[in-house]
């Protein structure tokens, strides 16, 4: 951890109130960190972030300074509210779902189908290890160590491809034709 930030926590710690200064440090960078894994979606990266900036808050006494930045520690906060959040979301019944009109089935299939095959078209302009992590990530539901296994990989550099991975497709893919 940086001096700068040792003396910004140790002070946050002893006067509550100059907890401020550290939101204002590291807002703007976990806001973009949430906000692209939420889809871009303001209202859930503003939810996240407060979240993540109230959790941080709470346990700032019991915080304890190590060789990781406070970016880190909130980063991975935000992280772990993220995959509740879509924990969450995947354990919703069909019960509490509206009924989707008949008039909007069809389009909404149509549309699914094309993204589709653009996102297959530009899947196959990636180098096959990213294709191939992808897929065992996404499609097999794999971990990242079981894929470094897999791979004879360490877990970073599975991470380090994956984040390329998906750094290329949202290149590639112009926004109207992302999946929603």
């Amino acid at each position: 951890m940086s001096s700068d930030d040792r003396e910004l926590i140790a002070r946050a710690q002893h006067e509550p109130g100059f907890f401020g200064v550290v939101y204002q440090k590291y807002l703007k960078r976990i806001y973009t960190y949430v906000w692209y894994r939420v889809g871009r979606s303001k209202e859930l990266a503003e939810d996240f972030v407060q979240e993540t900036f109230l959790r941080a808050y709470k346990h700032l006494p019991s915080f304890r300074l190590s060789s990781l930045s406070y970016l880190s520690y909130l980063t991975r906060i935000a992280h772990n509210i993220v995959v509740s959040y879509y924990r969450k979301k995947k354990t919703i019944s069909l019960e509490s779902t509206p009924d989707i009109p008949v008039d909007t089935e069809i389009p909404a299939r149509l549309e699914i189908r094309l993204n589709a095959k653009t996102v297959q078209e530009k899947l196959r302009q990636l180098k096959r290890v990213e294709r191939d992590v992808l897929a065992m990530r996404y499609t097999k539901g794999f971990s990242i160590r079981d894929i470094a296994g897999r791979l004879n990989k360490s877990e970073n550099a599975v991470k380090l491809i994956l984040s390329r991975a998906r750094t290329h497709l949202r290149s590639k893919i112009p926004p109207e034709d992302a999946p929603a």
